[in-house]
Order: C-alpha cells, then sequence, then structure tokens
C-alpha cells in the first residue's frame, strides 16, 4: 500500500504539480498589482542602505511576503 501511495505521489508531483503552480503564477500576476513592491525591491536593492531596518520589516509584513501567502491561499480556495 505504501509503495503505490508512493507511486501515485511521484506521478502527481511530475506532472499535475508542474501544471498547478503555473496555472497558480498566472492567477497572481492577474490578481495582484506587484508593480510598487518590485519597484520597492528594486530600489533597496540598486541602493542597499536605502531602506532602514524597520522599513525592510515592514516590507516584508506588511506589503510583501506574509500578504503574498495570504493572497495565494485565498486563490486556492
Amino acid at each position: 500500500m505504501q509503495a503505490h501511495f508512493e507511486n501515485i505521489q511521484r506521478i502527481a508531483d511530475t506532472t499535475t504539480l508542474p501544471h498547478v503552480m503555473h496555472h497558480l503564477s498566472s492567477r497572481i500576476a492577474e490578481e495582484l498589482d506587484l508593480s510598487q513592491l518590485l519597484e520597492r525591491l528594486q530600489n533597496a536593492k540598486n541602493q542597499p542602505n536605502s531602506l532602514t531596518h524597520s522599513e525592510k520589516i515592514e516590507l516584508f509584513y506588511k506589503d510583501g511576503v506574509v500578504p503574498l501567502g495570504n493572497d495565494n491561499a485565498e486563490l486556492i480556495h
């Protein structure tokens, strides 16, 4: 039974998962306006000292990774 499950999981990982990830990526791009976030990240990359520590934390928690994860969860459901 374990071998059967692992075989099914391997098939799903190599066929279904890549397709779903592509679809999810497309949906995220359609639903979210990431231009402002990407601009802030690009500015921070080009000028490493342009953001204070608290601004980096804000970017991460308020504008960036955490909300993006929450939005992804909403798109999936």
